[in-house]
């Protein structure tokens, strides 16, 4: 199966900025918006899915100062059909996803 890889350059400097918005408590629009981008998903999109009544309860993402950012994403919408966990520098196609929030 294939792997596709973050660069280490990409990783730090994602790091560096969830870092930054976890210390300052800054989970605006725009400080996200820079963690999508890094992260290379289709960040206004995912966030749309929010309006929709049965997902506006449901954890799409999370920010965790150790582990990055990781999103949820099970019918590839955003993602392009990869689960992302950044601390590995990796992202998994949906066939390796076992269990995302571990």
């Amino acid at each position: 199966m294939k792997m596709n890889h973050l660069s280490k350059e990409t990783v730090e400097t994602l790091m560096d900025k969830i870092h930054e918005v976890i210390a300052s408590n800054d989970y605006s629009a725009e400080a996200m918006e820079i963690i999508f981008r890094l992260s290379e998903v289709k960040g206004d999109l995912f966030l749309k899915c929010k309006e929709n009544a049965v997902q506006a309860q449901n954890v799409n993402f999370e920010l965790d100062k150790e582990k990055g950012i990781r999103f949820f994403d099970p019918f590839s919408f955003f993602t392009g059909g990869i689960y992302k966990d950044v601390d590995g520098w990796t992202r998994w196609t949906v066939e390796n996803l076992k269990e995302p929030w571990t």
